[in-house]
């Protein structure tokens, strides 16, 4: 009887264990539900044009409740002279995957006359490919972009005025008393937990 139990527990032990393998791993696997996949705080890893060009580019993106933001900054040299771009709207189900509407659009030229300039309600469809805590999104132009996931998250987004300065490898100045961040030059920033 013992010889006769341990064959029945190998012959339904090795299937069992594929099984729970393959449930596990559906568990951990990344929702395929488009407008699931991209929730969260993502930082940039990669743009790439529709021509195939790799443009290097820090920057983040955050999908939360229905709203995107997003603030990006070409990665080259003179580091004062480049591009940024910052987007903000909503997101819902789209032909693509995702529908984008970005109420706003702040692009910075730095060495312009006008380095701010604004855009209102760009529409863009995109398709989401996401692998655990990697994501791929494709635009209908072709532009393709890259993201590991910081996590879960909430954000503002702010613009001040006709400014422009750009801070890198820089220290500053900040106070936070446990309720309010307080940055050297006089913005605060309420904390909520």
């Amino acid at each position: 009887m013992r010889k006769c139990g341990r064959r029945l527990l190998s012959s339904i032990g090795l299937p069992f264990a594929a099984l729970a393998a393959t449930l596990a791993l559906g568990a951990a696997s990344s929702p395929q539900d488009p407008l699931e996949a991209v929730e969260g705080l993502w930082a940039y890893t990669t743009l790439q044009s529709p021509g195939g060009e790799e443009r290097p580019l820090t920057g983040i993106i955050l999908f939360k409740d229905g709203i995107f933001a997003q603030q990006s900054i070409f990665d080259a040299s003179p580091f004062e002279k480049q591009l940024a771009m910052a987007h903000a709207g909503p997101y819902r189900s789209g032909p693509r995957g995702v529908h984008l509407v970005a109420e706003q659009t702040i692009a910075i030229t730095p060495g312009e006359e006008m380095p701010l300039s604004f855009r209102k309600d760009t529409q863009h469809d995109i398709s989401v490919d996401r692998k655990g805590d990697e994501m791929t999104i494709v635009f209908k132009t072709g532009t393709i972009q890259k993201f590991r996931r910081i996590g879960p998250a909430e954000g503002k987004a702010e613009a001040a005025g006709q400014k422009v300065s750009y801070a890198r490898d820089r220290s500053m100045k900040a106070t936070f008393d446990g309720k309010t961040f307080t940055l050297a030059d006089g913005r605060s920033f309420r904390v909520e937990s």
